[in-house]
This record gives structure tokens, C-alpha cells and sequence, in this order.
């Protein structure tokens, strides 16, 4: 991370665009166009309201609120991350672990959204923060929160020079510099991103709401629906984060701390067929895959149960921070 808040350029930035991106869990994120430093101010207008209290409350959202967050995703979407700020702001995520993500070295997920971890964010100020990234790497980011949408408006039309405009029925604020950002005053929800990103999610809320990830079909709602709550979550769809044969997407969890070193871990992979699953289960190469997930996060896993429950191989066990430094 730049020392103005800007993210460093990454050696894999999407091709026709400026460079931009960042490398999160091996998978580098980008805002098409050069857009991404456009998104980064207005995240950064949005912490100024979350630390001066007109953010506050948090809302219903929190990781039980996640069929909420995916009503904002793209179906197509090949994966999310999805955080509990309350849980964290309440210390119920392991401190060592959410000090390191904070670090700007260590490349974890906060890497992307420096501009909320860098700042004191109060116990009662975000509910919800995902993070998105289709096939082509380009991300959204979604944010649940109680809010004062007048102000948030003021501070973009005038600290950012965002202009507002009606697209298909919603507020969308598109900034000079190339990012957008999507308000959703009656749920409480923003959802920030570079303008065809976010002007292709309007268009499913308004013409094709079965494209988005809280239908009946969608494989990430699916997916997640098998891991259970966690401060923490995460769900990928494809090859790239299940490459075991027949593997068709995996999923995990992370519950809250008790203040002790393990934490509770619960996780899942999403199988071509029932049989393929079953066929899966016990299988060494998914716990070493499933092991090897979890250290993308900075944690060790101890798996635990595992079993097959129709499509899916699911299961729970423990994990702990492993300090790469240490």
C-alpha cells in the first residue's frame, strides 16, 4: 500500500486498463480502466462518515445477514469474502490474526480495503463488508451499515465531484476518476465499484434478479449455506480454488473466538454430482486442499469432521493463526 492510500500497481494488473490491482489469497484484484484509485477515495469518504458517527448502529446485517449481502453479488460471481465488522470491532475475532491482516506488508485480505482497516472503526459502525470478484478479476465492494444517506451524498457530490443519476430505478454516483458507487438507502447498503461492474448489477436488481447470487440456483449461495455463520467467510467457484477432480467450488468459515489460541472452522466442496461426492469423502487430497485454503488466510487448519451430504463434502474443525513471520 502507497503511503497516500493508494494500492500499490500489481505485476498481474488486468490487461487493457492502467495498472491496478491487488493480490489477495493469490487472486489479483482490479478496478478495470484505472478506476480502482477513484473507488479508494470514495471508501475513504465513507470511513470519514463511519468515524464521525453519521455510519452507526450496524444494522441487522453481521454474517448472519449474508443471503442479504448476495442479493448484491452477481450469480456469475467466482468468489466472496464476506466480514463481520461488528464481531471484529467487538474483539471476537482472534487479534492476532485481524493485527497481521491490518499490517500493510502482510498482503492478506484488509490488503484491498486498507482505507477501512487503517482506521479505528467503532464497535457500532459497519455491519457487513463483502468483497467480489468475477471471472475477469474486477471488483465489487459491498458495504451494509446504518447510515445517513444525505450526507454521504453531500460529501460525494462535493468532496469527490461525483455526479448522481437515476440508472434503471437507482442512485448511482459515478466519480471523474473512473469508480462508482451504488446506494441503496431503504436496506442500507453501498455497493462501490468501476461503473460496468456496478451498472451490470443494477440491470439483474431490475430486469433479472435470478442472476443474482440469493437465487434458488446459485452455487455460492449454496455453497455458503453449507458453512454456517463465521465473522469470516469465504466462497470460491471454479477449478482455480478446487482443483480436485470433479470439484466444483469449496467454501469455508471461520466462528468466533473464546479469547484461546483455536477458534471453530467449518468448511465445504461442491461436487459435479452426488457420487462424485461420496466418492470424495475421506479423501486425504480434500483435507490437504482444504488445509491449504485456509493457510491463503493465515491459518492453520485442524480438520475435523468430514462427511458427504448429497453434492457436498462438509465439515468442521479448528484452525489457529500461523504467523508466517514466526
Amino acid at each position: 500500500m502507497a503511503t497516500n492510500g493508494t494500492p500499490e500497481p500489481s505485476d498481474d494488473a488486468p490487461q487493457g486498463g492502467q495498472p491496478g490491482g491487488i493480490t489477495i489469497s493469490g487472486k489479483t484484484l482490479g478496478i478495470a480502466g484505472g478506476g480502482i484509485g477513484a473507488v479508494v477515495l470514495i471508501v475513504v469518504i465513507v470511513v470519514v462518515l463511519l468515524t464521525t458517527g453519521v455510519f452507526g448502529g450496524g444494522g441487522s446485517g453481521g454474517a448472519s445477514g449474508g443471503n442479504d449481502v448476495l442479493a448484491y453479488v452477481p450469480g456469475d460471481a467466482e468468489f466472496i469474502m464476506m466480514f463481520d465488522y461488528q464481531a471484529i470491532s467487538n474483539g471476537n475475532a482472534p487479534e492476532d490474526l485481524i493485527e497481521y491482516w491490518e499490517d500493510d506488508e502482510s498482503g492478506g485480505p484488509f490488503q484491498f480495503l486498507d482505507a477501512l482497516a487503517d482506521v479505528d472503526i467503532d464497535d457500532d459502525d459497519v455491519a457487513t463488508l463483502a468483497i467480489v470478484g468475477d471471472q475477469s478479476l474486477d471488483a465489487l465492494i459491498i458495504v451494509k451499515a446504518d447510515s445517513e444517506f444525505d450526507v454521504l451524498r453531500e460529501e460525494l457530490e462535493d468532496g469527490a465531484d461525483c455526479e448522481d443519476d437515476d440508472y434503471r430505478g437507482f442512485e448511482l454516483w459515478e466519480c471523474p476518476d473512473g469508480g462508482a458507487v451504488a446506494l441503496f438507502a431503504k436496506d442500507d447498503y453501498l455497493v462501490l465499484g468501476e461503473p460496468d461492474a456496478v451498472e451490470q448489477l443494477l440491470t439483474y436488481k431490475s430486469r433479472t434478479p435470478e442472476k443474482l447470487a440469493d437465487a434458488d440456483d446459485s452455487d455460492i449461495k449454496e455453497i455458503l449455506s453449507r458453512t454456517g455463520d463465521g465473522w469470516f467467510r469465504f466462497a470460491g467457484i471454479g477449478s482455480d480454488d478446487c482443483p480436485i477432480e470433479r470439484c466444483r467450488g469449496i467454501a469455508l468459515a471461520v466462528g468466533e473466538s473464546d479469547g484461546g489460541d483455536s477458534i471453530p472452522a467449518s468448511y465445504a466442496a461442491m461436487f459435479s454430482s452426488e457420487r462424485a461426492a461420496a466418492a470424495s469423502e475421506g479423501d486425504v487430497a480434500v483435507d490437504d486442499w482444504l488445509e491449504e485454503m485456509f493457510a491463503r488466510f493465515d491459518l492453520e487448519l485442524d480438520v475435523g469432521k468430514v462427511k458427504a451430504e448429497g453434492e457436498f463434502v462438509v465439515g468442521s474443525g479448528t484452525a489457529e493463526f500461523a504467523d508466517p513471520e514466526s
